[in-house]
């Protein structure tokens, strides 16, 4: 016993204890070699029904000593759990069809067995491993994997040393040209000369840029250039990859234009960068950059857009009696009081119009909305 009487400890908070809950993630998932290979979500959704069966048991405990509702053992005496997809879709923020997936992926790596019940929730038994490997090696595969990493990288600072150095020797080359004022050549980038002081199998690593070419991309180069500032923010930590496969930012600024009324900067810059990184991975250069980006942003923006009808889809549905009732409230608010957008921000105004446009019960506002979008893109292309 102290011999001082010690300080009170903290009471548990209920909101602190809320935040201390956890679902424990199995080891096997990761490490084992047979499970390994398992997506993510299929991981996370086992790991959340395997602790959902606790709370059953206990109910079904409950149920024994005659203070539960009911008892969760099924005719062979085994736990089963009930979660509907609609509380899984929920919980799990994505498509029906994306959990429909990971169920799938489950029963067949034999860890889950869902069983129908008419005209109830189906009946759920998340399963132990049946059958696991008997040695872990993922030791020794993350330090191989450690190993092939630091050759990458040290393979690719390589490459960019030997660019940076072709690069002096071509602009020393060019001084040739200058001397006898050929400026015409330099203006715009004339390559002809540059054969001439370089092997044939050399390729050169100047970027195009604004009918110029350069030696390389800086963040001055990405301020000053590029007209969406924020895009050029973004793009900082992708200068190494930008100079290594000699990009055009004139082309990434082109194809973001294209695509940015469905997408904005920071997922734009999510796809270019995986782009890059399955270049990467095989130590390839990416020989066309608008052809494989376009093709990226295509599938990403129709993974987005069904991930969009989905979720429209689960919305309350509207009783027409009060769509009208809303919709003669709007026609006399907007014969009093005129909607006036002008001094919204382009991404406030267009997130606005998103949110309005597939409903009936704004139309005077999204009219208002759609004229001032195409008064500004008309003042856009004037300053052009």
């Amino acid at each position: 016993m102290p011999k001082k009487e010690m300080e009170k400890g903290k009471r548990i908070n209920g909101k602190e204890a809320n935040a201390e809950k956890y679902i424990p993630l199995y080891e096997f998932l990761m490490f084992d070699p047979i499970y390994k290979a398992m997506s993510d979500r299929a991981k996370i959704l086992y790991c959340y029904l395997r602790d959902k069966t606790k709370y059953f048991e206990m109910q079904t405990e409950l149920h024994q000593q005659g203070m539960g509702t009911k008892s969760y053992l099924d005719e062979n005496g085994d736990t089963y759990i009930l979660a509907d997809n609609t509380e899984l879709i929920y919980l799990f923020n994505c498509a029906e069809s994306t959990l429909i997936r990971a169920k799938k992926e489950l029963s067949k790596y034999g860890l889950l067995e869902e069983i129908k019940v008419k005209d109830q929730a189906n009946k759920i038994y998340p399963l132990k491993p049946k059958k696991l490997s008997d040695v872990w090696k993922h030791i020794e595969e993350i330090k191989s994997l450690r190993a092939k990493q630091k050759e990458k990288r040290k393979k690719f600072h390589a490459e960019q040393k030997v660019k940076k150095e072709s690069t002096e020797v071509s602009n020393t080359g060019n001084l040739q040209n200058e001397s006898y004022g050929n400026l015409q050549n330099e203006s715009y980038g004339n390559l002809q000369n540059e054969s001439q002081i370089q092997p044939n199998h050399y390729k050169s690593n100047l970027i195009p840029l604004n009918n110029n070419l350069i030696s390389s991309i800086t963040e001055d180069i990405l301020y000053d250039n590029l007209k969406n500032k924020v895009l050029a923010a973004s793009l900082k930590r992708l200068i190494d990859e930008l100079n290594y496969h000699s990009i055009n930012l004139n082309t990434i600024e082109k194809i973001y234009e294209k695509h940015s009324n469905r997408l904005n900067e920071k997922e734009y810059i999510f796809v270019l960068e995986n782009v890059i990184t399955y270049y990467f991975n095989k130590n390839e250069p990416i020989k066309n950059i608008e052809l494989m980006l376009n093709k990226s942003l295509s599938n990403y923006i129709a993974d987005k857009l069904q991930d969009e009808n989905t979720s429209q889809q689960k919305k309350e549905v509207i009783p027409d009696w009060f769509l009208q009732q809303k919709e003669e409230e709007n026609k006399k608010e907007s014969k009093s009081k005129g909607h006036d957008f002008t001094e919204m921000e382009d991404d406030v105004l267009l997130e606005l119009y998103n949110n309005m446009k597939n409903t009936t019960i704004f139309k005077n506002q999204i009219k208002s909305i759609e004229q001032e979008l195409y008064n500004r893109g008309r003042k856009a292309l004037h300053n052009k």
